[in-house]
């Protein structure tokens, strides 16, 4: 997941407003999909983010969610 400072990680993106809660929001985030990929059976290929939806009009997550890195984390067993 995202540590603080880290190389590739959420600070980066996010820049100078970065703090812990974000980390930890992120975590619940990659968490909670991946406990409902499991329990539902859905398929890390039918995941998509709330922007990215087919006939959604919002520009969530926006543009500073780390989203490679989510589909990556969201996938690691």
């Amino acid at each position: 997941m995202f540590a603080p400072g880290s190389a590739d990680g959420f600070k980066s993106v996010v820049g100078p407003r970065w703090d812990e809660a974000a980390a930890v929001q992120y975590d619940a985030t990659v968490t909670l999909c991946r406990d409902l990929m499991r329990r539902f059976r859905i398929a890390a290929d039918r995941v998509t983010l709330h922007g990215e939806t087919p006939g959604e009009a919002t520009l969530c997550p926006g543009k500073n969610f780390p989203r490679d890195s989510f589909f990556k984390d969201m996938r690691r067993a």
